[in-house]
């Protein structure tokens, strides 16, 4: 069993860190001819900002075998010398301590928008503040590969539309596809482009509401894009790959890996490698 804290960068570019606590014990140790297996039940969470995260959530959603009955397994493919298995489960709760410690909090500025030119649509001064109602959700039940459920974020944002001051509130969810990386001292989750988005956008003058529609569009097209560049790479988070200790009579004995590739297996990241 093992405890470790590792530091996630916060988007809104103060240069602080969200600490987030990962632990694990042992649920099962079980002895073959082909191997050992190390089963252990992994919990990560973070300290809650209250002045940013106002939602309370059920938990962590489960894979549960994307729903049909069966119980969700850990499967090894017992190709690599040496397997190390992160379900999706786990991966989520990852997600969820980044979220509650307020990762997804954070205000949309200029240097995030970067080259995008909004001028050409009547549009100037926009300035918008990301406040994520849920945490993110990677899944594999709806696709081939795994994707990340983010949303609803809830946008409050400011413009002028051709000169003129409107005030919204943005809803927005939308899926990406998922990279699971490794190297030999970490794993991370990577965001890879949008699949599919959902805007809804609700305009506080009454004499612009009219304009809803275009604004969805418009921001769905050229603003949601930057959004969720500022997600990609190691953004989501990044873990340390432990190392198993163990205790033989007088002799303690570290076992770590050394990562040669990463393959899926039914909602579950199997880093193959051999023994570092």
């Amino acid at each position: 069993a093992f405890k470790t804290q590792f530091n996630i960068a916060k988007l809104d570019g103060s240069g602080n860190k969200i600490a987030v606590d990962l632990y694990n014990d042992y649920n099962s140790i079980t002895c073959a001819a082909d191997g050992m297996i190390f089963l252990m039940r992994p919990r990560a969470s973070s300290q809650t900002d209250p002045a940013l995260v106002t939602y309370d959530t059920l938990g962590i959603p489960a894979r549960s075998h994307c729903g049909d009955g069966q119980p969700q397994l850990v499967k090894l493919t017992k190709v690599g010398k040496m397997e190390l298995v992160i379900s999706d489960d786990a991966f989520n709760e990852l997600l969820g301590a980044v979220w509650n410690g307020g990762l997804l909090e954070f205000p949309v500025g200029a240097s995030l928008l970067g080259n995008i030119d909004l001028s050409q649509y009547g549009v100037s001064d926009l300035a918008m503040n990301v406040d994520a109602m849920l945490p993110p959700v990677m899944e594999d039940c709806s696709y081939t590969s795994p994707v990340a459920q983010v949303g609803d974020l809830r946008v409050y944002g400011s413009l002028k539309l051709f000169g003129k001051s409107l005030d919204f509130t943005m809803y927005a969810t939308f899926k990406t596809d998922v990279t699971v990386t490794a190297s030999n001292s970490a794993i991370g989750i990577a965001l890879n482009g949008i699949k599919s988005a959902d805007v809804q956008v609700d305009i506080v003058q009454d004499d612009m509401v009219g304009s809803e529609s275009a604004l969805a569009d418009l921001i769905k097209q050229q603003v949601l894009g930057a959004l969720v560049g500022k997600l990609t790479g190691s953004a989501l988070g990044s873990f340390p790959i432990p190392a198993i200790n163990l205790n033989i009579g007088t002799t303690s004995v570290s076992l770590s890996i050394a990562t040669d590739q990463v393959v899926r297996v039914e909602g579950n990241s199997v880093v193959q490698g051999h023994l570092q």
